[in-house]
């Protein structure tokens, strides 16, 4: 037996002798060296699971809920970066606890920014706090997350948005964007799910790293489509006339039959989803060199590009091994 199977395999036994607390409760101690690798302290939960076969089976209930936890400690006295940028980037990498330590931490600081946080980042509360630390807990179980309905609820999302802009521009009712939260929230939890992710496969590491790239284009995409939707209030505050409505729906109804393509082919890889969506980015750029109005031409301009670069993300799942776009050479 290899020396690493041994002490995969090992178990250290003892005998305990069966004692009598009152007159009928019967009790064995706990053996020392076990209490101590899981610090057992009196009032503790001990898991108790009875066998066909005779045995007991006893489990520190801390124990178990920490298998799989990830966790991590941030020094504010040596980060370089403001926590509301380490702390998204944590989560989203899956750790499950985060301790944050200094010597002068300012609680009511960081709670402030924790609470900001908390509005996207789903799951994570301030679990403890003393002097020179806090500590949080992400409860978020994303196993239960799958990837494919996480993008399908920001594709909803997103369409959502582009056919409420599209609607707004020639009407006069106010118009009822979904809050930035919401795509936020949607986008760290995708980006949680496919970058803790335990995969046994290559072709699926490189799935869960190509959804996670177009996550970044597809904030972008919602950024710029907020940025239109300013500026067309902005126009009708001020009793502009809106120019080009018809061209500006013409590519609004594109932009949302291209996202369709760029989110579906990195759930179902084809080829003929792809072709689509190059067509579709080609009638968008041909109205935006139509459009009069030169600063709406850019901001349209600036979204074409994010499209084609999520376009391009999502046409590598093409040539994933086992693709039928490809052809594997023996």
């Amino acid at each position: 037996m290899q020396e690493a199977d041994f002490n995969k395999n090992y178990k250290d036994v003892e005998t305990r002798k069966v004692q009598k607390l009152g007159s009928s409760s019967l009790f064995i101690t706990l053996p020392k060296k076990w209490v101590s690798k899981w610090g057992i302290k009196p009032g503790d939960k001990i898991i108790i699971e009875m066998t066909n076969d005779g045995a007991l089976r006893l489990t520190a209930e801390k124990s178990k809920f920490n298998i799989g936890r990830k966790a991590i400690k941030i020094d504010l006295d040596v980060l370089k970066e403001p926590l509301t940028y380490a702390i998204p980037c944590i989560y989203s990498l899956g750790y499950d606890e985060i301790t944050i330590t200094g010597k002068k931490i300012d609680l009511d600081s960081v709670s402030k920014d924790i609470n900001e946080l908390s509005k996207f980042l789903i799951g994570l509360e301030l679990s403890e706090a003393g002097e020179n630390y806090i500590k949080l807990d992400c409860l978020l179980d994303s196993e239960r997350l799958s990837a494919e309905s996480l993008l399908r609820r920001l594709l909803n999302i997103i369409s959502k948005k582009v056919e409420d802009i599209s609607a707004y521009i020639s009407s006069q009712q106010q118009i009822d964007i979904v809050a930035k939260d919401e795509i936020k929230k949607v986008i760290y939890m995708s980006l949680r799910r496919v970058l803790e992710s335990n995969v046994d496969s290559l072709k699926e590491s490189v799935k869960n790293s190509v959804i996670a790239i177009n996550l970044t284009h597809i904030t972008h995409i919602d950024y710029i489509l907020t940025k239109l939707t300013n500026y067309i209030k902005q126009e009708k505050e001020q009793k502009k006339e809106i120019k080009d409505v018809s061209t500006i729906k013409d590519i609004l109804h594109n932009v949302s039959d291209l996202l369709d393509e760029i989110v579906m082919s990195l759930l179902l890889p084809s080829v003929k989803r792809i072709s689509n969506g190059i067509k579709l980015l080609s009638q968008i750029n041909d109205n935006i060199n139509k459009l009069s109005d030169p600063q709406l031409r850019d901001i349209l301009t600036d979204l074409s590009w994010s499209l084609n670069e999520a376009l391009f993300i999502s046409s590598c799942t093409l040539y994933f091994e086992g693709s039928s776009a490809v052809e594997k050479e023996e």
